[in-house]
Order: structure tokens, then C-alpha cells, then sequence
């Protein structure tokens, strides 16, 4: 039998593990969840067409194609660019993340979590706004759609998010049949296969240090050929850790190709990584 996460990334659905959680923690019910990221984040990058993509929203604002690119990856450094130029009133509210948090209030929340720009707490706020929405609307999934787009009920919302309601509605439904069986709770991964919830630092060694290694040689040929018979996290893997931070824009003090850490393992997966 299927795990949810299996079936959540048989459907391309980038991080499965922290849209099941963030569902869980606000009480949303998985397909519904699900459904919301087709409608909001279900774009190609990198040549990927997966739904949770980690992009900016698309909105005519202020501060669209100076601060980023609509479409591209959100990064730290753009995301806190925008921050900044949002608050002094220059900029425009831009959808965010996997969820597209475009409300300044959900970006907050999403920072105070720990940074909109990390899938994990976009997708944990965003998901909390639904659930919100889905009791606001009375249970039901078109009012509730129709809320979470327009913040109006469904009477009295705008053309655009009635059929965002009644698109939810329908999705819902695929989703509940394509979950039906599914074991609720992730997949337990082989010990050791990911140790640290996936992060790395220098030194490390074992299958999962090689399986990182594989992934960026395939991934990024250009710049990445490590040796991957010592299954080691030498100065090879430094250098291309350093290389895709720096291209994926992944500042700080730990960007220095030593550490593949929260932020790092975010970028990666918004490039196809899996654990």
C-alpha cells in the first residue's frame, strides 16, 4: 500500500513531507491541501513541472522585475530585498513561495516561523489560512475558495475567485480518490539514509553523503563532478556545495560550501533533490 508521501510525489508534488505536516498541523485535510498547490504553484522550473513550487507570484506591483523575477525561485536575498522595500511602502504585495502568501500579514507570520522564503513555513501558513477559510465558509470547500482568494464569500466575490471556488470543489474530489488507501503518515526512511533531517557538513561520510554527490553530477554537470567512490564530504563537495549556493543565492555565514543546511537543502529541493 501506498504512503501519502509516495502518492504526493507520484503527483509532483515537490516536498511531500512538509505539505503532509503543515496540513496535519492545521488541521486541513490532505487533498485539500493538495489541490491548493496545483491551483497556486503548479509551474515549470528548471524544466520541472511539479505543483509547491518555492516562485514569485506573477501580480502587477510595485517592485515586479526590479526586486525579482516573476516566476523565478524565491531566494533569502530577494525575498528580504522585497521585505524591506514592502515595508518603506515601495513595493507592492507579491505572491511568495509554494502557497503564493501575498497578504503582508502571512509573510510575517511565515517569517516569524522561520523565513517565508523556506517552503516549510510558507506551506505551514498557508495552509492555516485555508483551514481558516474552509471554517469560515461553513465546510464548505467552494466558499471557502472563493474566501481564500477575495476574502469575500462566494455571493459576493468577483468572477475569478467564484471559479476558484468551485475549481477547488471539483480538485478536491481527484485528490480524495487518488489518496483513498494511502497510509496517512510518511514513509519511514532507512536508517541512516538521511541523517540530521538531510543536512550535511564537512567530513561526513555514507550512502546518503554520495547520494547528495550523485545528485548534484547529474544535476549540474557544468560545474559539479565530485568523486563519488569515497562517499566522502571532501573538498570536491565544498567547492560544488559553494558554487550552487552561490548561484542559488544562499547567503550568510554557512554559505561557504561546508554545510549543506536548511536553507541549502530548500534550494535543492526546489531543483528536483529528494532525500
Amino acid at each position: 500500500m501506498p504512503s501519502a508521501v509516495d502518492v504526493l510525489r507520484k503527483q509532483a508534488i515537490l516536498n511531500p513531507e512538509d505539505t503532509i505536516a503543515a496540513a496535519s498541523a492545521a488541521g486541513l485535510p490532505l487533498a485539500v491541501m493538495c489541490a491548493k498547490l496545483n491551483r497556486e504553484s503548479r509551474v515549470k522550473v528548471g524544466g520541472v513541472l511539479a505543483s509547491g513550487q518555492n516562485v514569485w507570484g506573477g501580480d502587477n506591483v510595485r517592485g515586479r522585475g526590479v526586486l525579482y523575477t516573476p516566476g523565478a525561485v524565491v531566494t533569502e536575498q530577494a525575498y528580504l530585498r522585497y521585505r524591506t522595500e514592502r515595508r518603506a511602502g515601495r513595493a507592492g504585495n507579491q505572491g511568495v513561495g509554494p502557497s503564493q502568501l501575498t497578504w503582508h500579514t502571512f509573510q510575517d507570520q511565515a517569517d516569524a516561523l522561520g523565513g517565508c522564503w523556506i517552503p516549510r513555513w510558507n506551506l505551514q501558513v498557508g495552509a492555516a489560512e485555508m483551514a481558516r477559510c474552509i471554517k469560515a465558509g461553513g465546510g464548505s470547500l467552494r466558499e471557502a475558495g472563493a474566501i481564500y482568494n477575495s476574502g469575500k464569500p462566494y455571493a459576493r466575490a468577483p468572477e475569478a475567485a467564484q471559479e476558484y471556488g468551485r475549481w477547488l470543489e471539483d480538485r478536491v474530489r481527484t485528490w480524495e480518490a487518488l489518496l483513498r488507501g494511502a497510509t496517512p503518515s510518511p514513509a519511514t526512511p532507512p536508517a541512516g539514509s538521511s541523517p540530521q533531517g538531510g543536512y550535511l557538513a564537512e567530513g561526513d561520510t555514507g550512502d546518503y553523503v554520495q547520494h547528495v554527490q550523485r545528485w548534484f553530477n547529474t544535476t549540474f554537470p557544468a560545474y559539479a563532478r565530485i568523486d563519488l567512490a569515497p562517499k566522502r564530504y571532501g573538498p570536491q563537495t565544498v567547492a560544488v556545495v559553494r558554487e550552487f549556493q552561490r548561484r542559488a543565492g544562499v547567503t550568510g555565514p554557512d554559505a561557504d560550501g561546508t554545510n549543506v543546511g536548511p536553507r541549502t537543502l530548500a534550494a535543492m529541493r526546489q531543483h528536483g533533490f529528494r532525500p
